[in-house]
């Protein structure tokens, strides 16, 4: 489990992303954000898929069709993602 806190000009928020389970190259990523006013939880399924160096990712959210893919460990860029 990781957790964070962020603070915006209306209300500190908290983030909590836990990782479930990992069968065959998927797992579950569970995120809840809560202000103290108000509680989301979301929840993705994060697939492995090739990549010819880093590690990479598709990631779905479970009440979506939408995904995109994560690619992490760039060499020289970090990090970088299809997502909007």
């Amino acid at each position: 489990m990781i957790a964070t806190t962020r603070t915006t000009r209306i209300a500190t928020i908290r983030r909590i992303i836990s990782i479930g389970f990992a069968i065959a190259d998927h797992c579950e990523a569970r995120i809840t954000e809560d202000s103290g006013r108000s509680s989301t939880l979301d929840t993705y399924l994060l697939e492995r898929i090739a990549s010819d160096f880093g590690i990479a990712f598709r990631v779905r959210k479970c009440d979506s069709e939408d995904a995109y893919d994560v690619h992490l460990n760039q060499p020289g860029d970090g990090h970088s993602c299809d997502c909007r």
